[in-house]
């Protein structure tokens, strides 16, 4: 999100002796403290220079893209997109919905506005038919055995299949 990107980079990001939970993080950016969790834009081209490592939109402020106005969605949706491109001087192509939440006129405004893809927070992996701007994802853990473990079951077609029925039930 480049409006959080933006105040990390005013005073530069601040160091700390651990790196803060995904819960703590969030904590630590509403008591206006993001240069403790958010990288700035020297950080974050840094690392797209690595060729390593991508960076996509989540839009500019985190919005609900689901109660947006049609210029709300065009603001939070190409901003963030141009924002990232000209900071990285890398494409932007893809998006991960805020709180997943989305709507039709959100997905024709990102299409209309370059994206070619985008993330949501529902729980699942990739099928080769499944509609690009409706992409499932495996939650991720502060936990390297954790991922590990479930890496082995999400790269398997079979295992995952079975393990996200059971886990719907």
């Amino acid at each position: 999100m480049p409006d959080r990107v933006d105040g990390a980079s005013s005073g530069g990001r601040e160091a700390g002796s651990s790196v803060p939970t995904h819960r703590e993080s969030k904590e630590l950016v509403r008591a206006g403290t993001p240069r403790r969790v958010v990288l700035n834009w020297d950080h974050v081209r840094e690392m797209a220079g690595s060729g390593l490592v991508e960076f996509f939109s989540h839009t500019m402020t985190h919005a609900r893209c689901d109660t947006l106005s049609p210029d709300g969605l065009v603001s939070e949706l190409r901003g963030s997109r141009e924002a990232i491109e000209e900071k990285t001087g890398r494409p932007c192509r893809y998006l991960c919905w805020p709180y997943g939440r989305t709507s039709l006129a959100a997905v024709e405004t990102a299409k209309q506005v370059g994206y070619h893809a985008a993330f949501t927070t529902k729980q699942g992996v990739v099928n080769a038919d499944d509609d690009p701007f409706d992409i499932p994802r495996i939650v991720v853990k502060d936990n390297v055995r954790w991922f590990t473990r479930r890496t082995a079951v999400y790269t398997n077609p079979l295992l995952s299949r079975a393990y996200l029925r059971i886990k719907k039930a």
